[in-house]
């Protein structure tokens, strides 16, 4: 799962981040994208 969020980010969040950096939508979604993937690295190292 963690390879899926990563995928997600940088195939589809990043490109879109480049274009419009300021947006608040796309701020928010990295934001909480982000916690995600923390939590599956911090959910992986337990295993």
């Amino acid at each position: 799962m963690h390879h899926r969020v990563e995928n997600f980010i940088a195939g589809i969040l990043l490109p879109h981040q480049k274009k419009t950096p300021d947006a608040p939508y796309i701020r928010t979604v990295m934001a909480q994208m982000g916690a995600i993937e923390s939590t599956l690295q911090l959910l992986s190292n337990l295993e």
